[in-house]
């Protein structure tokens, strides 16, 4: 009887399987069917390109400190993603694929009301942690994948553009009416001083009245200027408040007239003590440096501090509360800061009036001739320093408005195709310095004595000679990433066959990497075994010593300042085979100098007879003039930009600058990237082959990554 249950059982399998052996051919037609149903589909099926870029949020410069919280919140990127897919950058984005040459092409203008269907299908969504936002778009076409993009965030910016432009572009406004009218009144006090000299035939005053005239009217420029001032902040306060007043006017209404006893009783202090400055730099022995206007400038800035407080806490009592998808709180915040300009720029008038008041009562008692002629020199005078001030500051709010971008910075590799338009040489992942990562690189390093030798150093020199990545961890990707920028500088042209090829490395700006990027080039050029050396010219803020900890003594400058000197002398080694180091040696009081000589050609010439490659690393190119002479001297030039570091305008200025001399840039290296965020860029297609070994006994293992920044394929199911 136990036994049943299992010959049950068996006979059920049985009888399954015959089941299956009886329709097996069936079994087998649907099964095929089925692959051949499911391959045709997929194959049928149209391929999905997508595109994404990034647009990276800063906080305005002069943000106010009592609501500055060191980036953008939560609710200010959900405000910025709202605009993103508001209907009028829709609209406008829409108008800009329009425009584009193959419009024809792309199906979401053949749809209709194109602009919603682009709000609705815009991936728009903010980055963990950074102030990034990310913008995808998918379409059948890649063209019109890369297109949407592109033209949503041009779009985007010109919509920020707008808005930021609009209080500076008043201000601009202002001062052309203001340079017209000081324009004419420039002329006929010209005109009025030549015909009295010619009508009295009085030529000269006095030395004592010229002295007179002299302060006057620089006293009298001061207060015009100060005038000046007073009513561009003045307008500035009245346009932030129009603003509020047309999203919310009972808040508007309120903040009209800010004041309580407290803040009146510190701008009553403030304008004492505008009054009192202004006095004491009348007298003489009272310079710039004077203790007592030292202390008077400070306790101004006190008073601004204490202002800003004071009116920040009127506001406060009646606990205004923001939704967070209006302007109300940048333009509360705004509306704070410009009062308290507005009563610092009228407490400076007050006092420069009352100084300007005193000289007035001290001209009267001249004679009645000299008293004209003094007057008529006076009005010449200040009309042509309040000329040249409304001049300086026309200039400054024109540079202002074109400037008045939400972001200008590089921040990935679309934006240097876009913006820089100079062949990529190199797209060097960011290096991490803290102590976990320097571990980690100590693990993976490939001698012992170089783990020995790291161990042996401080911090501060680990984190340096860490960066010498392609030698003490030649396996990471950050080494490969390094050995392709190496073979893309090599197949550079020689200028000089035969002779040692001089690469300049340098970069627009400081701290983006150039001495690293300078000395990793170095290494893996002498890897090839190839005799190669580095020269430090960068002699006001020299770096290389630290990065080999080598002495910087006996190096270049003294080459340069030394007759009789052999260049051996200075040459050091550097630790690793084929690589040699002249460091930058004591900081001169001239390096422009030294570096235009004819000892700078020599050492060059010598050095191209002894070595394959010298590599120059220089200050940047907008410091100093530095950059610029040597650029002269060498084969190529290598820009080394840093991705949310690097300024679009500062590149261009020194794109400029080189353009100005002749001087071609050979490409550019990307410093900084962050390899999670690498691959995202738009516009911009880049296979990146990232390596990884094992030190096993069966040798190095390899793999191979590529990924497509500009669209990735896809399949719809």
């Amino acid at each position: 009887m136990e036994q049943f249950p299992e010959q049950e059982q068996e006979i059920k399998l049985r009888d399954y399987y015959r089941i299956i052996l009886r329709h097996i051919k069936l079994i087998g037609i649907i099964f095929v069917l089925v692959m051949v149903a499911t391959i045709y589909y997929t194959a049928r099926a149209p391929r999905i390109y997508e595109s994404n870029g990034k647009i990276l949020l800063e906080l305005n410069k002069q943000t106010d400190l009592f609501f500055s919280t060191g980036g953008f919140g939560r609710n200010d990127l959900n405000n910025q993603m709202e605009v993103i897919k508001s209907p009028s950058v829709m609209e406008s984005a829409v108008e800009k694929l329009k425009r584009n040459q193959e419009a024809e092409n792309f199906p979401i203008l053949s749809l209709d009301n194109p602009s919603s269907i682009l709000a609705k299908n815009i991936d728009v969504s903010a980055e963990r942690e950074v102030d990034i936002i990310d913008i995808s778009f998918k379409s059948t076409n890649p063209n019109e994948a890369q297109a949407a993009v592109n033209a949503v965030m041009d779009s985007y910016q010109d919509e920020s553009l707008k808005y930021t432009r609009a209080e500076v572009t008043s201000v601009r406004e202002f001062l052309e009416k203001q340079l017209d009218v000081t324009s004419k009144k420039l002329a006929i006090s010209e005109e009025d001083l030549r015909a009295y000299k010619i009508a009295h035939e009085v030529f000269a005053l006095t030395e004592e009245t010229k002295e007179m005239i002299t302060n006057m009217v620089e006293f009298e420029a001061q207060l015009s200027s100060a005038q000046t001032e007073l009513q561009i902040v003045e307008k500035k306060l009245a346009y932030l408040k129009d603003e509020l007043i047309k999203i919310d006017e009972a808040l508007g209404e309120e903040m009209a007239s800010i004041s309580s006893p407290v803040s009146e009783q510190l701008r009553q202090k403030l304008i004492e003590n505008e009054s009192q400055l202004a006095i004491l730099l009348t007298k003489k022995g009272y310079t710039e440096n004077h203790p007592q206007l030292v202390s008077l400038r400070t306790e101004i800035d006190n008073i601004k501090r204490q202002m800003k407080s004071e009116i920040a806490k009127i506001l406060e009592v009646n606990k205004y509360s923001f939704n967070p998808l209006d302007r109300r709180q940048q333009l509360f915040t705004d509306i704070i800061s410009t009062e308290v300009e507005f009563q610092t720029a009228t407490a400076k008038v007050s006092g420069l009036e009352t100084v300007v008041e005193e000289y007035s009562v001290r001209m009267s008692g001249l004679p009645d001739a000299e008293l004209e002629l003094a007057r008529l020199e006076r009005s010449k005078a200040i009309n042509e320093q309040i000329y040249s001030m409304l001049i300086t500051r026309y200039e400054e709010a024109k540079i202002s408005e074109e400037g008045k971008l939400l972001n200008t910075k590089i921040t990935n590799l679309s934006d240097v195709e876009r913006y820089v338009k100079l062949p990529i040489l190199g797209t060097i992942p960011d290096i991490p310095l803290d102590e976990k990562q320097l571990a980690d690189i100590e693990d993976r390093m490939g001698k012992e004595k170089d783990k020995e030798r790291l161990q042996e150093l401080t911090t501060t020199q680990r984190q340096m000679v860490a960066r010498l990545v392609p030698h003490y961890s030649p396996k990471s990707p950050i080494a490969e990433a390094y050995r392709t920028f190496r073979t893309n500088v090599v197949s550079l042209p020689f200028k000089v066959p035969g002779l040692g090829k001089i690469f300049l490395v340098t970069s627009s700006g400081p701290k983006e990497g150039k001495s690293t990027s300078a000395g990793n080039l170095a290494i893996t050029l002498s890897q090839m075994r190839s005799k190669t050396i580095l020269v430090d010219c960068d002699m006001r803020r020299p770096m290389i010593h630290n990065l080999f900890i080598v002495s910087r003594e006996n190096g270049l400058s003294k080459f340069l300042t030394t007759d009789n000197i052999d260049i051996h002398d200075i040459i050091k080694p550097s630790g690793m085979d084929n690589l040699d180091i002249i460091t930058a040696g004591h900081v001169p009081p001239n390096p422009s100098e030294l570096l235009s000589s004819k000892k700078m050609d020599e050492l060059f010439a010598k050095l191209r007879e002894e070595y394959d490659y010298i590599i120059v690393d220089s200050p940047p190119i907008i410091a100093v003039t530095d950059a610029l002479i040597l650029s002269k001297k060498v084969d190529e030039l290598v820009l080394v930009i840093r991705v949310n570091s690097t300024e679009r305008e500062i590149i261009e200025q020194a794109k400029s600058l080189l353009h100005n001399i002749d001087v071609k840039v050979a490409g550019v290296v990307v410093n900084g990237i962050e390899v999670k965020k690498y691959y995202s860029g738009y516009k911009y297609y880049y296979y990146y082959y990232y390596y990884y070994y094992t030190d096993d006994e069966k040798g190095a293992k390899k793999k191979k990554r590529k990924t497509q920044g500009h669209s990735r394929l896809s399949r719809k199911a």
